[in-house]
């Protein structure tokens, strides 16, 4: 399996974590719950995190990291949205039977 590949998939793991879990981060339990809100700042949070460990992987890998223009976080966060859907489905849109 490629690093590409891997990558990807621990992102779509990640992202999709925010939506399954109750817990702030998978570690400290909130007692009412997580607000749609507070779910999207832990996304960003987990996302500056992935780049900055992909940026300094990079800069291991190639000796330094590339210069990214903003087209590129551009699509890296719609990328980002577009992989964390079928846990806000999951969570919000999905119709839970009795």
């Amino acid at each position: 399996m490629s690093f590409i590949a891997v990558v990807f998939f621990a992102v779509m793991v990640l992202a999709n974590l925010v939506f399954a879990s109750n817990r702030l981060f998978g570690v400290l339990a909130l007692s009412g719950g997580k607000s749609l809100a507070l779910r999207v700042l832990e996304l960003s949070v987990c996302y500056l995190a992935v780049m900055g460990g992909l940026r300094i992987s990079e800069a291991r890998l190639h000796g330094s990291s590339y210069a990214q223009g903003w087209e590129f976080y551009a699509i890296s966060i719609c990328l980002a949205l577009v992989m964390v859907f079928p846990g806000f489905v999951y969570r919000y849109l999905w119709k839970k039977s009795a």
